[in-house]
């Protein structure tokens, strides 16, 4: 009875959890608030409900989830987020700190197993999604399931990245490749 009752809990928890009255306020506090302004505001309130931002985090607009991030989404400090972000949260995605997202920039984790002709769509496999330090994910890219992203790697406008990124590489193009190797000189660094 004790094993039922707690898989039945957590299964309440995973569907209706994003319709928690906290949660409702909160999306509409965040509603309320002017894309591109109060972005050190937006990221608070995200802390504020249990979402894993690390400090100095911006957000130009609130991200779009498909499930609860608080339990999926992981976030850096110093990262920065344009406008309509999108993130599928069937399996965790990792952001690094001084991470750049640009606008419409997609995170997509789920992903099914190839089938037989009769129903080619198999069964679910969702694979994380790592972004390590220093990356910048140009407007419009999508992020597939199982990538992992360099260190110090740009991902250019409207990039497909279906596969691995190295470190300190430009990639761009629809499936993404490498573009060009990128200097690791650090004198040219703001702060």
């Amino acid at each position: 009875m004790g094993n039922s009752f707690n898989k039945a809990s957590e299964i309440w928890a995973s569907e209706f959890g994003m319709l928690s009255p906290l949660w409702r306020l909160f999306r509409y506090a965040l509603f309320l608030l002017p894309t591109g302004a109060f972005m050190r505001t937006r990221a608070l309130l995200c802390k504020l409900v249990g979402m894993r931002l690390g400090r100095s985090v911006l957000l130009a607009g609130l991200p779009q989830f498909s499930g609860d991030p608080r339990r999926s989404v992981t976030i850096g400090d110093s990262c920065y987020f344009n406008t309509d972000v999108y993130f599928d949260t069937n399996a965790s995605v990792t952001l690094g700190n001084r991470v750049s997202i640009g606008q419409r920039v997609v995170f997509i984790t789920s992903d099914h197993r190839i089938n037989g002709q009769i129903r080619r769509c198999g069964s679910f496999d969702p694979q994380s999604i790592v972004v390590e330090d220093g990356v910048w994910i140009g407007a419009r890219s999508t992020i597939l399931p199982g990538v992992r992203i360099g260190q110090g790697a740009v991902v250019a406008a409207g990039a497909l990245v279906s596969k691995d990124v190295p470190a300190n590489t430009l990639v761009g193009g629809v499936p993404a490749r490498i573009i060009r190797y990128l200097d690791t000189n650090d004198e040219s660094q703001e702060s």
